[in-house]
């Protein structure tokens, strides 16, 4: 998308907001849904990961499963992943955080 917004030079703001709207509607909205599939797939490895990006971004069969009518409009997180990962963050110290991110 972002590269159809590039494509028309803006001289303002509102000329950018409109090229920006304009490459939305533009974009086709199959391949949108296809990218929130992944960025959610993606989000839920790297909360596997505890906040890790040492993953490999999951193979969804996203074309096939668009072609059958079934591909999801959202990824489901498995409940162990939302555990775990709740339970790493509440085991933080908060405070230990906010002085190691002042320095």
């Amino acid at each position: 998308m972002q590269s159809l917004q590039h494509r028309t030079s803006a001289r303002s703001i509102d000329e950018l907001v409109s090229n920006v709207g304009r490459a939305f509607d533009e974009y086709p909205h199959e391949r949108l849904n296809h990218t929130f599939v992944t960025l959610q797939s993606c989000l839920i490895e790297t909360l596997k990961l505890f906040g890790d990006n040492a993953y490999k971004a999951p193979h969804l069969s996203k074309e096939k499963l668009d072609r059958k009518g079934t591909l999801p409009l959202n990824v489901t997180c498995p409940r162990e992943v939302v555990d775990a990962a709740s339970a790493s963050l509440g085991a933080l110290d908060c405070d230990e955080l906010d002085r190691v991110f002042a320095q």
